[in-house]
This record gives structure tokens, sequence and C-alpha cells, in this order.
């Protein structure tokens, strides 16, 4: 796992906790594979799950974090929808992510 990430202006911690749990918009308590502490500058990732499901939920919470500093409303299907969309281009595509990488230089 990661260290940190940058998202705008903001670095994040990447800190993987082992059974993540707290409560929900609703206020249930329920267990969660991550969440992102804007004040904190953290993101949270569940230690238990496997890797894969780690990169998903961490990809998750950039998501968030991007729209959330763009000022933007969004909801949990949508960040849902790009988080996982993201993973996989990622993984279907590694030309795409060299390319990326060397684009501008």
């Amino acid at each position: 796992m990661i260290k940190d990430i940058k998202i705008g202006a903001i670095t994040y911690a990447v800190i993987e906790v082992p059974d993540l749990a707290g409560a929900n918009d609703e206020g249930a308590h329920v267990r969660f594979n991550g969440r992102i502490g804007y004040s904190e500058c953290k993101i949270e990732i569940d230690s238990t799950n496997p890797e894969q499901i780690k990169a998903a939920t961490l990809w998750h919470e950039i998501v968030h974090g991007i729209l959330a500093q763009a000022g933007q409303d969004h909801t949990e299907e949508n960040v849902i929808a790009l988080g996982y969309g993201i993973v996989q281009v990622l993984r279907d595509n590694p030309e795409l992510v060299r390319y990326t990488q060397g684009a501008g230089k």
C-alpha cells in the first residue's frame, strides 16, 4: 500500500486499519472498506481485505476526494461506479498508464 496520495492541493496519508467500522450517513454502525477524512487529511483502508479490494477502495476514496475538492455533490453510487470503473480501465490497459505518465514530458 502506498503511504500517501496527493489529490489537488491536499496530500492525504493512506493508513491501513484493521476492521474499519463507524457510523454511516444514517447513523447505523457499519463496517467500511475505506473512508476519507477531509479535515484530517487521511484515507483509511481496511487492512483485512485482499489487495485487489484495497486498490479498488483506494480509488473509490480518491474519487470522493476529487469530487469534494471540486465542490461537486455526488452520490455513493456515482463514486462506486467511477472508482471501480477507473480500476478496471487501468488493469485492462497498462499501456494507457504508460502513455498518460509520459504525455507532456
